[in-house]
């Protein structure tokens, strides 16, 4: 049985101190619109690709301006779940949304307007970025035709979850859909929005990563319309999944040979619990006791009673034929979580991190509060240096004063006493030295803390990303801070 890691981990995880650097500079670009940086920083945050985060400085404003818009309508037309009944071949009747329609989602709508005169996004658009990298092949290669849906694929799918909701255990006979991962719409590349798509994912993902992805839902044969890029699930469950309201990181796979194939994937829900109660119940029994195999095929144990899901439920998907009916690729798996991670980052959907947002601003003003206390230490060492002085001149005007010191002309003007030379008949070099010292000192120090503070900042993201599901948050009303 192996644990298993993503294949889409930030880069800033390894290089901080480039990710750090990417940040502000993003944050300090000028005539770049606050929403182009929204888009921007979700892109440095959550990026896997150590090239982008180390070209994006280098980029002209008009450059930036491109990355975002090609950002913000990539992750529209990448977000796009889709499905296809298992019923029927009919769209069913749209249920109710997971998530009320809200001032904070009126927001974000109002925010996706707000990019100013974004460039037309035809089939050429954004292909002048790809020049700043290091890229052998623009597109993968793509199966023939547009990618038309096979009603074999709906079928599939319901028949490795045996008729069941892979989720919650329930009937799927009325309400139930084989959702994609990966969507459908982003195969038509005869369309602007599907080239924006594939090369947003090379300048995002980097050329390797790219063609993981690819390599998991292109193919001759079906293209995207494979079990192992598709869960049968109800309706209400479909919708949480388009919605990034839930996520299913694969967390194990293995294999048995009485029980077949098997990967265990973790839910969790980006809402508030509330709500997924609202939604989701599931058959009173455990992960390890979904499953019985009949004639050796698995079943899933059916019984009346119900509980409600949690938001870290494991949740385990077998199959008795991996050929035939393969299981949900797990990279695809990754990617929707990553998928939403930076649609979040973007403000591209309801369920949002506002507090990323401040986050490069607090940098900023932790950066310029350490200025303005070196600014101080500075100004200290200038009336230090001035009482030092002013003490100098006290003694020479007790000296004056002093009897029996004659033979000076002690009537001179300040401006011919020589005051402020340094004691001793020395030059001053040794002061200057050691003012230097302590310049550096103070820009070391100031380096470590900004090091440090970057370091807190990544580990917020990971300790959010795991404890977001635990909070009872409903439609996302707390403060604009990382935990």
């Amino acid at each position: 049985m192996d644990v298993i890691d993503s294949p889409f981990s930030p880069a800033r995880c390894k290089h901080p101190q480039i990710f750090n650097d990417t940040l502000l500079f993003v944050d300090e670009a000028d005539q770049i619109s606050s929403r182009e940086k929204v888009l921007l920083r979700g892109i440095v945050v959550y990026t896997p690709n150590r090239q982008l985060l180390e070209t994006i400085p280098t980029l002209s404003r008009d450059a930036l301006r491109i990355l975002a818009t090609l950002s913000h309508e990539s992750l529209k037309i990448l977000k796009q779940g889709g499905g296809r009944s298992l019923s029927a071949v009919s769209t069913p009747a749209p249920s109710r949304p997971s998530t009320p329609v809200s001032s904070t989602r009126a927001l974000v709508q109002a925010n996706e307007l707000a990019l100013k005169e974004p460039p037309k996004t035809g089939l050429e658009f954004g292909q002048d970025l790809l020049q700043n990298f290091e890229y052998t092949q623009e597109f993968p290669v793509f199966p023939g035709g547009k990618g038309s849906r096979s009603p074999d694929f709906s079928s599939a799918c319901g028949l490795r979850e045996q008729g069941t909701c892979a989720l919650t255990g329930r009937d799927l006979q009325s309400t139930g859909e084989a959702a994609h991962i990966f969507p459908h719409a982003a195969l038509n590349i005869q369309k602007g929005q599907s080239v924006a798509a594939w090369r947003f994912l090379l300048i995002f993902l980097g050329e390797p990563l790219r063609d993981v992805i690819a390599k998991e839902v292109l193919s001759q044969d079906n293209g995207i319309h494979t079990t192992r890029n598709s869960i049968a699930m109800v309706v209400e469950m479909h919708k949480m999944f388009d919605n990034g309201d839930i996520s299913l990181t694969p967390v194990r796979e293995g294999s048995d040979a009485a029980k077949g194939y098997f990967i265990d994937v973790k839910l969790r829900y980006h809402g508030s619990r509330g709500e997924l109660h609202e939604h989701a119940t599931k058959l009173n029994k455990s992960p390890a006791e979904q499953h019985e195999y009949v004639n050796g095929l698995p079943g899933k144990l059916a019984q009346s009673e119900q509980r409600f899901m949690e938001p870290e439920e494991t949740i385990r998907i077998t199959t008795n034929d991996p050929e035939a009916l393969p299981l949900p690729s797990i990279t695809l798996l990754f990617w929707h979580k990553a998928l939403w991670q930076l649609a979040k980052a973007s403000a591209l959907t309801h369920v949002n991190e506002p507090w990323l947002v401040a986050i490069p601003e607090q940098l900023k003003r932790k950066r310029e509060d350490e200025e303005e206390d070196g600014d101080d230490e500075d100004e200290d060492e200038e009336e230090e240096e001035e009482g030092d002085s002013s003490r100098k001149s006290e003694d020479k005007s007790d000296d004056r004063k002093r009897p029996g010191r004659g033979g000076r002309d002690w009537g001179r003007p300040p401006s011919k006493r020589g005051s402020g030379r340094p004691r001793n008949g020395g030059s001053g070099k040794g002061m200057a030295r050691k003012e230097g010292l302590r310049g550096g000192e103070q820009k070391k120090r100031s380096t470590a803390e900004l090091n440090r503070s970057t370091q807190e900042f990544i580990d917020g993201l990971e300790r959010w990303w795991e404890m977001h599901p635990l909070l009872a948050l409903s439609d996302f009303e707390y403060e604009t801070e990382a935990p």
